[in-house]
Order: structure tokens, then sequence, then C-alpha cells
């Protein structure tokens, strides 16, 4: 491996520690985290291409506020599961916690979305998780996904993420 190969990887394994720090200050989700990291989010519904814009604004962040840039093969490769994930905390913690103060909400509710999707330290088990995810295969309510619902409207395949995000905080009065 070279030098420049070595910085490279390091480079990204940093960012991918950032980003993590963003959700949570303890090693507890680290497996699930870099195989959220390692995976593609792919908008599958008309709109969910915005999440990962938001997924993918974070390493714009990174650079602001660290001073590394990211590898070009880092910077250009399309939103992780990860990234899109922690975007759609960042938008929540925006919304409910005012300007200026501690948004440690955004890393609760990542918990919370990590709790219902059933990541485990099982690596096959996190990557069929995953999968389902990606592939919008969880049940009709979101059951197995990241917002399920008690009494859902729409089948929640067929709903964009920031739709079923939103209806998960109405449903549960997080909003």
């Amino acid at each position: 491996m070279s030098i420049r190969n070595l910085k490279n990887e390091v480079e990204g394994e940093s960012y991918f520690d950032w980003l993590y720090s963003l959700v949570f200050s303890t090693n507890v989700y680290t497996l699930a985290m870099h195989q959220l990291y390692d995976t593609e989010f792919k908008p599958l519904v008309p709109n969910d291409e915005n999440r990962a814009a938001d997924g993918v604004y974070f390493r714009y962040h990174y650079e602001r506020e660290t001073g590394i840039a990211l590898p070009r093969s880092e910077a250009s490769r399309p939103c992780s599961m990860l990234e899109m994930l922690i975007g759609i905390s960042d938008r929540f913690a925006k919304a409910v916690v005012p300007i200026g103060e501690d948004q440690d909400l955004a890393g609760a509710f990542n918990l919370i979305a990590l709790k219902n999707l059933g990541l485990t330290k099982n690596h096959a088990a996190n990557s069929a998780i995953i999968r389902r995810l990606q592939q919008r295969t969880y049940q009709p309510n979101g059951k197995g996904g990241l917002f399920p619902l008690k009494n859902p409207r729409r089948d929640q395949r067929d709903v964009e993420i920031w739709y079923q995000f939103q209806e998960y905080l109405n449903e549960n009065n997080l909003g």
C-alpha cells in the first residue's frame, strides 16, 4: 500500500469516526454503523434523493469542521445509509430543538431508529436488516424499517422516507 493510499484510508476512517461521534459517545453500535456506512443509500421512491443530499452534506460539514479534505473516492461516492440516517436525525433535532441549544436529540433519535431496525452485534443479521431497509421489503406498516407505525394511512414501502419520518413523529408525539 502506498503512502497516498494509507493517507486516504486514515482520512476516510476519520470521517467515519466523526460521523459516529455525531450519533454516539460510546462504541455500542460500531459494527452496525460500519455496515450502514458501507452500504449505499438507493432512493427508490420519488423525493428520497433529497435524503441522499442531506446525507452527503455531512461530507462538506466534516471538511469545514476538521480542515481535512476527504479523498476524491470518498467525496464522490453515493450517499451511505449511515449518512442518510444522520441527515434525517439532524433535521429532526433542528426542528425540535431551538437553534444554539444542545442537539443531543439527534443522537437519541438515531438510537430510536437503530432500535426500530433491530440492528445487533451480528454481522450476518445486520446485513439482512440493512438489505431489507435498502430494498424496502419491510412490512407495509413500516415494521422492520426506520419508522414503524401502529396506524399507517398508506403502505409505508411506497412512502418517501421524509413522510414516513413525519408520520412516525406525529404518531409518537415526538414533534
